[in-house]
């Protein structure tokens, strides 16, 4: 009984001091990020607000839930300090890969551009990573359905996406 004790014990203090961490980080990412975002318009002269003001009120909203978020962890107090469920390694390390492969995508569409990019980022999703194994007539029309229409769409409201470096 006092090994199981102990055995929960440090994993709440596992929990906690992952929670601390990732907030610690998306802190420090969403700090680099608001940086990036105050050089765009956030107001305009005609219109009230520019094209800035909702990725800045957006980022502004994650960094103080976050700084909340990592307050209530550290004093213990608030519904959020203390964690339901522990923290599953094996799902945490999903949502880590996912983010890498976004992020190479979003690396990918500077070379390649918007539309090869998120083909390949398609395929690789439903023929590797997906819950459901779909057959490969499936995944090839997913493949190419998908980023066309989105990239018909935007061209359609005027939305420049990434082209490839040799256009």
């Amino acid at each position: 009984m006092d090994e199981e004790q102990d055995k929960k014990i440090k994993q709440q203090k596992l929990d906690r001091r992952f929670v601390l961490v990732f907030c610690g980080i998306l802190i420090i990412g969403l700090v680099y990020l608001l940086s990036l975002s105050l050089q765009w318009e956030i107001f305009h002269p005609i219109r009230v607000l520019g094209p800035g003001a909702f990725p800045v009120g957006l980022i502004i909203t994650i960094l103080v839930l976050t700084i909340w978020l990592a307050i209530q962890v550290l004093t213990g107090k608030g519904s959020s300090a203390k964690l339901k469920n522990h923290i599953d390694i094996s799902s945490v390390k999903k949502g880590f890969f996912l983010l890498g492969r976004i992020f190479i995508t979003i690396s990918l569409m500077q070379l390649v551009g918007y539309v090869i990019a998120l083909m390949l980022f398609t395929f690789v999703e439903l023929r590797f990573f997906s819950e459901k194994k779909m057959r490969w007539r499936s995944i090839f029309l997913c493949m190419f359905i998908l980023p066309t229409a989105i990239f018909l769409l935007f061209s359609f409201l005027h939305i420049r996406l990434p082209m490839p470096i040799w256009f």
